[in-house]
C-alpha cells in the first residue's frame, strides 16, 4: 500500500521538490587532455566557484566564455592558470575566471597510488541571464565526487 501525503508533510514534499528542482548545475566540467602517460586516475572536483561578473561587462552586456588552462597540484588546489580562450579583457571577465580557476579544488590525480600533477582545462560561461539569479564568486561544493 503506498502512503497517502495530505496537509503539512505533502507542502514539505512539495517545497523540497521545488528547491532540488531549481539546485544549481555543475558550474563547468574540467576535462584534462594530453595526459598521455600520466595518471591512471584523473582529479575530481571537490568544490568549484563561480566567476563573479563585473559590473562593466553586465553594461557592456557581454556574454560568452573563457577557457583556462591549469594544473592540479597533488595536494589538490590549482596552480597556474593562465588562460587559453578569452572573452574580455578590457572588462575584467578573464581575470575573473582566472580567480574562480585558481579557488577550484579537486581529488589529485594519481599514479599508481603516488599524487601528481595533472594540466586540465575549463571552460567558464558567463551569461547575463545567471548573472541575474546566482550570487556572484559562489563555491559550490560537488555533492557526489565525480570521477572520469
Amino acid at each position: 500500500m503506498i502512503p497517502v501525503m495530505k496537509g503539512p508533510a505533502l507542502v514539505l514534499v512539495l517545497l523540497l521538490a521545488a528547491s532540488v528542482a531549481r539546485a544549481q548545475p555543475p558550474i563547468a566540467r574540467p576535462y584534462f587532455p594530453d595526459n598521455v602517460g600520466g595518471p591512471n586516475i584523473l582529479p575530481a572536483v571537490i568544490s568549484e566557484v563561480r566567476p563573479r561578473y563585473t559590473a562593466d561587462a553586465r553594461r557592456a552586456k557581454i556574454e560568452g566564455s573563457v577557457v583556462v588552462e591549469f594544473v592540479v597540484a597533488p595536494d589538490g588546489t590549482v596552480d597556474d592558470v593562465r588562460v587559453v580562450e578569452s572573452l574580455d579583457r578590457e572588462h575584467g571577465l578573464d581575470d575573473e575566471a582566472v580567480k574562480a580557476a585558481k579557488q577550484w579544488l579537486f581529488v589529485p590525480g594519481r599514479q599508481d597510488v603516488k599524487p601528481v600533477r595533472v594540466v586540465g582545462r575549463l571552460e567558464l560561461l558567463f551569461n547575463l541571464a545567471d548573472a541575474a539569479t546566482v550570487p556572484s564568486a559562489q563555491r559550490q561544493k560537488v555533492g557526489a565526487i565525480r570521477g572520469r
